[in-house]
């Protein structure tokens, strides 16, 4: 855009020389970043160049509209600058604020070989031409800090993502068509099946006849009503075995979320000691017999009804 701006001004314009440069408000200089028609040998006189308060750049940062010289012999101002414009033969300089966000970031630098070159038409040309480049920027500065937000946006998307992942518990993401459309790894391990296997269908798909069941009805209306809920439940998979899980439901805007923590290994241990104390009742009960009974056929007949 800058390039284009100072080709624009030589090739349109009428002018001699263009230049764009942006202040550095600390050390007090102003860097050229684009130009047209500056010799090259005296390129060095705009790089990182010193600005006073009472110079033409110091007075456009201050003053906002612009600076304007129609006639630079005759500007006590430009002292310093007669000598580069005397071996050029420039005579007419206008400066230019730019602005982003409202605030002055630069100037835009015009010189124009003719006395008297600029008035209240031309002016009003050039002031409109410094604005637009000033919204241009504001528009690109948004641009990159939308682009960097979206950036963030993504990259916290995929930590999050990658967190949910690598989750010990389940993770089941079932939108309102009833379709997977997230599952982690440990749900992966639950249910039996691959992500492939999955993702883009419906429980009903893989687990035939799970629309009978409680857990439907609840996600079911988790779905409808937005609402929640949590629940144990006992799922019989297609081969015929049997998981044990606690589910927690939530309404997302996606569908639902559905996180489950395998408590199978938990509730086949409290079968397993819960069996184990009843043989020993048993055995105990059977022990209380042989001493309290003599005959044998009443000991055989107690056993096995204590059984």
């Amino acid at each position: 855009m800058f390039r284009n701006a100072c080709r624009l001004a030589i090739e349109f314009g009428s002018f001699k020389m263009a230049w764009i440069g942006l202040f550095d408000i600390e050390e007090r200089i102003i860097d050229l970043v684009e130009q047209n028609g500056i010799p090259e040998e005296d390129l060095k006189l705009f790089v990182k160049a010193p600005f006073a308060d009472d110079g033409p750049q110091g007075k456009a940062l201050k003053s906002g509209p612009y600076f304007l010289c129609n006639n630079i012999s005759r500007d006590l101002n430009l002292v310093n600058w007669k000598p580069f414009a005397e071996k050029y033969n420039i005579n007419s300089c206008i400066l230019l604020p730019l602005k982003r966000s409202g605030q002055i970031i630069g100037t835009l630098n015009l010189y124009a070989s003719e006395i008297d070159f600029l008035h209240s038409k031309e002016l009003e040309i050039l002031t409109k031409v410094a604005e637009d480049i000033s919204f241009t920027l504001d528009i690109l500065d948004k641009a990159e800090k939308q682009s960097s937000t979206e950036e963030k946006l993504i990259k916290s998307e995929r930590q999050f993502r990658h967190t949910l992942d690598n989750l010990l518990e389940g993770i089941q993401i079932i939108d309102f068509d009833w379709k997977y459309l997230y599952v982690n790894e440990a749900l992966v391990r639950q249910s039996y099946y691959s992500k492939e296997e999955l993702i883009g269908f419906t429980p009903m798909d893989k687990y035939p006849g799970f629309e009978n069941t409680l857990l439907f009805k609840l996600m079911e209306k988790c779905l409808k009503e937005r609402s929640e809920a949590t629940f144990n439940n006992e799922f019989t998979f297609p081969d015929g075995s049997n998981g044990y899980f606690e589910l927690s439901i939530r309404s997302i805007p996606e569908g639902i979320s559905i996180l489950s923590i395998d408590r199978s290994g938990k509730k086949r241990a409290e079968e397993k000691l819960l069996k184990v104390n009843r043989l020993y009742s048993f055995l105990s009960a059977v022990n209380q017999s042989i001493v309290h009974i003599n005959d044998e056929q009443e000991l055989l007949r107690n056993a096995c009804s204590i059984a």
